[in-house]
């Protein structure tokens, strides 16, 4: 189950850092709540929500996963042309 988890998040993960979200595994009725803007629910939104930053990544470097059953906190560096983001 713990690798199942990772094997999602990394999926998820990899595609923004190629740029191409398609193939993440996301519940048709996601909904991602993040700091910065109200929650986005709807796997066909999100996708289209987190393409539009697609402009501004260099890469993401994972540094660790922290897993506890179906959930799963990662902690990473967001390479941005703004800079990195932690």
């Amino acid at each position: 189950m713990r690798e199942d988890v990772i094997r999602a998040v990394e999926a998820h993960f990899n595609g923004l850092g190629a740029r191409d979200v398609s193939a993440s595994p996301f519940h048709e009725d996601i909904e991602f709540v993040g700091p910065m803007a109200p929650p986005i629910k709807g796997a066909q939104t999100v996708r289209a929500v987190f393409s539009g930053f697609f402009p501004t990544i260099k890469g993401i470097h994972i540094h660790r996963h922290i897993v506890d059953g179906e959930w799963c906190a990662t902690v990473f560096d967001f390479d941005t042309t703004y800079g990195i983001i932690p």
